[in-house]
Formats: C-alpha cells, structure tokens, sequence
C-alpha cells in the first residue's frame, strides 16, 4: 500500500466496532487522499444500510474533530460522506452474505482490505467465536482472492494468542501451537456436533487459554499463514493487547464500549462492584485505541505476496511504558469518588475498586453474600441464583490479563515509526503520562460511556498525596486498594 496513492480502495469488516469506527474516523481525516472506503455492514429490522452510516458512523461524536475541519455542514457532506459506501453483508455468513453485485464492485475496486471484524465477547460458546473470528476471516480472505487490485490484507489480532507463555517475552512470530495441529484440529472443529464442541471446550482448550475468544483468534493466527500463502495474499498481522482509550486522537479519551476495563470502570462508577480479581504489581499492557489504528495502517505498507513469513506488528507497553494494574485501579477509583454523574442513579456510594487474588475473591465472595446464597438454594429463586452468578463471574472476566503477565516484543512496530509520517506514528517508544491518560480515560467514559456532562471542577485530578501511595505499593505486593 503507497500512503501517497490516491486510487487506495479500503474494504473494511467490523466499522461499527471500536476500533473500527476510529479506523474510519482516522483515514478520511489523516488521509484525505484515500479514494473509497467500503463497510460491510449487517441490516436488520427498520435499519437500512444509509441510517446506520448516517446514525452509527458519521452521527457519533468521534467525528466531530473531523467535521470541524470543514467550513460548512454541506462542505463535510460534499466532500467527506460520499466517500464512506456500505454494503450490506455479514461475516458470519458464505460469501460475507454479499450480493453478487456487490461483489463484484467491492472486487472490482478494493486495493487495502482489512478485517477488524471479531466476537471479542470472552464469554460466547466456542461454536459461536469460531465462526465470527476463525471461519469470518477465512470468508474474507477468499473474498481478498478475487480482488486484481490488492495491495494489502490486514488481519486485526490479538497480543494474548501466545496466552499459554505466561511470564515470557513474547516474539513477533507465529509459534507452535499448543493444542497439536492446527490444520487438522480445524477439520475437527467442523465436524463436531454441539456436545463434542462443548467437551472439547471445556475440557481441552480452556484448559490451555483463558477464553474462547483467544482460543479462536489464536487457531485463526495458525491457519491464516497457510491459507494466505495458498491463496498468493498480500498479509500483515497486527496484535494488540488490550486495547483502550484514546490518547490524543480525535480528542483524548475517546471511548466506546464496555470491553477489558471499561466495563469494570463503568460498574466501579455506579457503584455496582467493589470488589475484582486481581494482582496489584500486574504490569499491564494497555494500547491506546488510536496508536492500534495507526500501526494498522503502517502495517499495510508492509505487505508483500511470496515472503519467507507473515509481517507481524505487535503492541504493548511493558517494554518503554511499563504500569502496574494498581494505579489503573487506584485512579479509577478516586476519579469516581470524586466526580458526579446526574444521567443515572447510582446502585450505591461504595465507590471501590479492590483488588484480591482469585482464592481470596472468593472467600470474600462467599462471606460477603452467605445470606443470599443459601437462600438462592430454592428452587423458586431463579433470579437470585443468576443475580449472584453475574456478580461472581463479573469480577473474574479479566482474571488473565489482571493476574498473568506477558512482555510483548514491538520491534517491527517501533520499525514502522522510523518510516512513518508524523500523524501516523505509534509513539510506543515515548513514555506519555499514565497518569494524565488514566484522567482522560475516566473523563471519557463519563463522557462518553455514560453520556454525563462532566462538571470539571468537581473533578479532582491525583492529589500529591495519593501520587506517593502509587508509589510506596509499587514494592508492596500485599498492598490493596482497599487499605487506603
């Protein structure tokens, strides 16, 4: 891909996602000269293909900064809207759920493709994350197979498909994969009834990865090298870890969503959870959104067909930025013990976010909510029993990255900076604020996640005081939150 070109054609699965909203938001404002960017967008009910751009894309306030840079609404309209085309489709289904019409425009034209389409969700059956994140990315790469013009596929991964080497440095590399052959193993998986998959499940694969959704990213990594190879694909890989808040584009903490830590962040606000498993000196590898989309569309001028191996680009921050979970933590919960929020009513004022290993969660667990458990014992209290599994289960969805750690190699990423312009760096090398970004995180989500107006000067920004206690914990592995 020639970032200078102005024939580029970006086909892009997952556009509504996070990433991928920002990924759009990112080209037509940094790289104004790209010529069309198809989304494959799924249509259901009222929705048609025109609300969703109009009410999902160009309607979120991510565009703002965007649209300010035009003169007039009908400026913007003219020169920016026609360039965004959907198409309606799926990649759940054969073919992407395409018209042949479609197809054949989207082949016809497409030089970048890039595939951020993914059940991120930790939770969903293997059947279920397989056929979005494994047979998904298969369906896009045989409709890449018909593209004359392409340049480049961008496969959006994961950091945590290597989950199972907890506490190694983890290279820029495919390794082998632990479950036996991935080939193979893939032949099974298609030829397992709902039984055998939820045996294999429970018995085999979460045995190995914490969660359905890295168990069926990491076959995908496996697969894709041979099936790019086969099907003479132009592939790079991206891996980040968790991807987070914005930290500067469009403006600092953008958010959206409830995925990895916002979620926890939004439940620690209303007052909902106090309590989560966790490892206080867990260093973190936390992304920023906008430094994933960027390394994303450096990746693609990597891409090449007949290389010895696939391009990988891998994020993190362990290496020049390292943070320890608790000062995530602790911000999280003093910036929500001071702010208001007027939209909703909070479920209680026991704003905490503690942290606890996973035994000792649940010997609090249990304690903390004796009554309640053995009255869910009845057979008529259906809701309680799924009222406590959630806020069992809650706390413990983050358990792997919160508790493990992992010290991901970039050196191909940091290489992109050295050839990339300035508005596409990724900055991985620079050791911004954490501080400063946690404060902007939360000020998002505010924002953002839970639509209030942010009353800034009942915001209290860290205190000198509450600085020296991130500090003294850093040697304090015993140190909780709940002690301050």
């Amino acid at each position: 891909m020639d970032l200078n070109s102005n024939v580029n054609v970006v086909f892009l699965t997952g556009a509504t996602g996070f990433v991928g909203k920002v990924l759009v938001e990112k080209i037509l404002r940094s790289l104004p000269q790209v010529k069309k960017i198809y989304l494959l967008l799924r249509v259901s009910g009222k929705n048609t293909l025109e609300s969703r751009v109009h009410e999902e894309i160009f309607g979120s306030r991510l565009f703002e900064t965007l649209k300010a840079q035009y003169a007039t609404t009908k400026e913007f309209l003219d020169q920016v809207v026609p360039k965004v085309v959907a198409v309606q489709g799926d990649i759940t289904l054969e073919n992407l759920g395409m018209s042949t019409k479609d197809t054949t425009m989207v082949q016809a034209d497409t030089t970048v493709l890039i595939n951020c389409a993914a059940s991120v969700s930790f939770t969903h059956p293997l059947r279920e994350a397989l056929n979005m994140n494994c047979y998904g990315t298969l369906r896009a790469l045989k409709l890449a197979q018909g593209m004359p013009h392409l340049d480049a596929v961008v496969q959006v991964s994961t950091a945590y498909v290597n989950a199972h080497m907890k506490g190694e440095n983890v290279q820029e590399s495919i390794y082998p994969y632990p479950l036996g052959d991935a080939n193979q193993l893939f032949d099974r998986l298609g030829n397992m009834t709902d039984g055998e998959m939820e045996a294999y499940e429970r018995d085999v694969a979460l045995k190995t990865f914490p969660n359905t959704y890295v168990v069926s990213k990491s076959l995908t990594e496996q697969l894709i090298q041979g099936w790019s190879r086969s099907m003479n694909l132009p592939l790079v890989i991206v891996r980040p870890p968790i991807i987070s808040a914005s930290l500067n584009e469009p403006v600092p903490g953008w958010i959206e969503g409830t995925g990895t830590f916002t979620g926890p962040m939004v439940l620690c606000a209303i007052g909902a959870i106090q309590e989560w498993v966790g490892k206080v000196n867990t260093i973190m590898e936390v992304v920023p959104v906008d430094i994933v989309c960027n390394t994303i569309l450096m990746a693609a001028t990597q891409a090449g067909r007949n290389l010895l191996k696939v391009p990988i680009f891998q994020l993190g921050t362990s290496a020049y930025n390292p943070v320890e979970l608790n000062l995530i933590a602790l911000h999280i919960e003093q910036y929500w013990q001071q702010a208001r929020i007027s939209r909703i009513n909070r479920v209680s004022n026991d704003i905490r976010f503690d942290l606890y290993s996973p035994t000792d969660f649940e010997i609090r667990f249990k304690k903390r909510f004796a009554k309640e458990l053995r009255k869910s014992q009845d057979t008529n209290q259906i809701k309680l029993r799924k009222k406590l599994d959630r806020a069992y289960e809650v706390p413990k969805l983050n358990t792997f990255i919160a508790v493990d750690e992992w010290f991901f190699d970039i050196s191909n990423t940091i290489a992109l900076d050295e050839m990339a312009p300035m508005e596409l760096r990724s900055g991985l090398t620079n050791k911004f604020d954490w501080l400063v970004f946690m404060d902007n995180y939360c000020r998002g989500v505010h924002e953002f996640i839970l639509k209030d107006e942010i009353d800034r000067s009942q915001v209290i920004r860290y205190s000198q005081k509450s600085q020296q206690k991130v500090c003294t914990s850093k040697d304090d592995e015993d140190f909780v939150t709940s002690n301050l």
